[in-house]
């Protein structure tokens, strides 16, 4: 064995090895593997729709309804910093916009699916159409702007005149 194929050998091992820590192998998703939402960070009262692995394709990627979905960790100081001006957000766009959020450290299925390497990643989701990332302002109002301007087409495409 020659040093270039014993290097690739240590390579492919570190990847191998590494890669399962970062979600890159498959991380067993699959309805036995999904954990409840748990809102730790967003506490009971929040406007924020709290999801997970479990229920996220029904509550985010079936919604009727525009979601912009916040993709966070617990730990993240970015995150903290982004929760009440979501909160804020959320409050402002009821009944027209889902704020959700979902905490990828409980959620690999997700966190793997969508490719979340950076905390937050924010996401909008439009019935009918691919999500898309969203990297605008971190302030309540911009994204509340963003998220209404996003309901507003979805309702033209939809042929609704008058959004509710």
């Amino acid at each position: 064995m020659d040093r270039s194929e014993k290097m690739l050998i240590l390579i492919s091992f570190f990847f191998l090895s590494v890669g399962s820590n970062l979600n890159l192998v498959d991380a067993g998703c699959g309805p036995d593997n999904c954990q409840p939402a748990d809102d730790g960070f967003y506490g009971p009262q929040s406007p924020v729709v709290v999801v997970s692995d479990a229920d996220f394709q029904c509550k985010v990627e079936q919604s009727p309804q525009v979601v912009m979905c916040q993709f966070y960790a617990v730990w993240c100081p970015p995150c903290k910093n982004l929760k009440p001006e979501w909160e804020k957000a959320a409050v402002a766009t009821q009944g027209k916009v889902t704020f959700a959020a979902i905490d990828v450290d409980k959620s690999p299925c997700t966190k793997g699916k969508y490719g979340i390497r950076r905390f937050p990643t924010m996401k909008v989701f439009v019935p009918g159409k691919e999500p898309q990332d969203y990297n605008g302002a971190r302030d309540a109002k911009s994204l509340e702007t963003f998220a209404l301007e996003q309901a507003n087409i979805a309702n033209t495409e939809r042929g609704d005149c008058c959004p509710k």
